[in-house]
């Protein structure tokens, strides 16, 4: 780990404000010592999930890192096997050693680093346990000299162009329809317990929203966004222009010398939902209206790049209310691709990634615990499968888990309407989306 972060400059960076200009900046710390955080804990052979995720918890706990220090990742180590750490070596020295079903969690500050990054770190990890070190190409592009890259890049008709999609946006009374068990509140605490709903979607009806996006020339990234958007009219029933949904718009830079670069590239906008005719608006319409907003959003997807740019984000919050703070849509594809990591094929050493159901561990676990969103919904497709699963995070200050359970059945019922075997193509081109979803209900 320590050769990682020596290569990668990104993950010993502190951040400062210039108390003059109130501006964030970045300054790149010397490796001094072993340029991570390291914790060890134990949790025996017999512990459960739930002494799992009360460590996960913690790994979120606010006062892990501090911005000014230069130490963005954390480096847990679970012992399980409590009695054979020390091993005997020739010389009669010892020496500690990981045993099987030990466990490894690491933790990277999120200034730092992307879900989509975290392979690529998991890469580098594995080269250096492999060879011993890691090559350093002086010449190679990092991600500072990418941030370098973009600002210098005019941002400002981006700008413009998401200050008029969201020119007038008043989510507060949209949110107020949405139904919750406590008051929603501008601004929750940064890190909270959550009810996690993890569906998977019939295969008949993953394979009828391929077909639905095949047909309108779209991607199931946006098939999956106009089913939630359809979710919440039919949920909330409000069909106004106040509808805001943080959308991922982007996981990676376009350019192919940023593609494998550690660093934040995740992309996160905020939709202005609209309907041409209102309830009367069908759902293929819907799915023009997504497809549109969606393609023309990613030509200004980077106007807001530097999440440190105070003045944008204030320009792009409505009604001081951040973008963050909506419900929020990721779509992510070949997430189950790798479910670990080879250290070395000789030694038959690997690390398991562990979230399936297979190590004992339920898959819901790993969304029990939430950031300072109003909810997300992950849509996880894997095509080799042609599994589609829907996580819906709630946090746990909002709502009560038997709400959660009941807005996750209601939204697998909105796709049964949807794409169920009792729907047509002309019922989604021709019917009402109000009437339709109203009267399936």
């Amino acid at each position: 780990m320590q050769q990682v972060v020596a290569k990668e400059a990104v993950l010993r960076t502190s951040f400062h404000m210039e108390p003059t200009t109130k501006k964030w900046y970045q300054q790149i710390e010397e490796l001094t010592d072993e340029g991570f955080i390291f914790t060890e804990s134990e949790l025996g052979q017999n512990s459960n999930s739930d002494s799992l995720l009360d460590l996960m918890i913690l790994e979120r706990a606010p006062n892990l890192f501090t911005l000014d220090g230069s130490r963005r990742v954390h480096l847990h180590i679970v012992r399980r096997h409590l009695n054979d750490n020390d091993q005997q070596q020739d010389d009669g020295a010892t020496y500690d050693t990981l045993c099987i079903e030990d466990i490894i969690i690491i933790t990277v500050r999120h200034e730092s680093i992307d879900y989509t990054s975290m392979k690529f770190l998991m890469d580098e990890l594995s080269d250096a346990y492999r060879n011993g070190h890691l090559e350093n190409q002086p010449d190679a592009v990092s991600y500072l000299d990418y941030t370098l890259y973009e600002r210098r890049n005019d941002r400002s008709v981006g700008f413009n162009y998401w200050q008029e999609h969201q020119r007038n946006l008043n989510t507060a009374d949209f949110l107020s329809h949405i139904p919750c068990d406590q008051p929603w509140i501008a601004h929750p605490p940064a890190v909270v317990p959550a009810h996690s709903i993890v569906s998977r979607v019939d295969k008949n009806i993953t394979q009828t929203m391929l077909q639905c996006a095949d047909a309108c020339n779209t991607t199931l990234a946006t098939i999956c966004l106009a089913s939630f958007c359809a979710f919440i009219y039919d949920m909330t029933n409000y069909w106004h222009d106040d509808i805001g949904i943080t959308y991922t718009m982007a996981s990676r830079p376009t350019e192919p010398e940023a593609g494998g670069l550690i660093g934040p590239f995740m992309y996160l906008k905020l939709l202005r939902m609209h309907l041409e005719n209102g309830p009367h608006t069908t759902f293929l319409k819907l799915v023009h209206w997504v497809r549109s907003a969606v393609m023309e959003g990613f030509k200004h997807v980077r106007a807001t790049h530097d999440p440190f740019d105070t003045n944008i984000h204030d320009a792009l919050s409505p009604s001081s209310l951040s973008p963050e703070m909506c419900p929020c849509v990721a779509v992510q594809f070949d997430l189950e691709e790798n479910n670990h990591l080879i250290l070395d094929e000789a030694g038959d050493a690997r690390l398991d990634i562990l979230r399936n159901e297979d190590d004992g561990f339920p898959l819901d676990m790993w969304w029990r615990v939430a950031s300072n969103d109003y909810w997300i919904t992950l849509f996880n497709y894997n095509p080799e499968a042609e599994e589609l699963r829907c996580v819906s995070i709630f946090p746990a200050t909002l709502f009560e888990r038997p709400t959660a359970e009941k807005l996750g059945a209601r939204f697998r019922m909105v796709l049964e309407q949807l794409f169920g075997n009792e729907t047509t193509d002309d019922d989604r081109q021709l019917q009402p989306l109000s009437t339709w979803i109203h009267n399936n209900t």
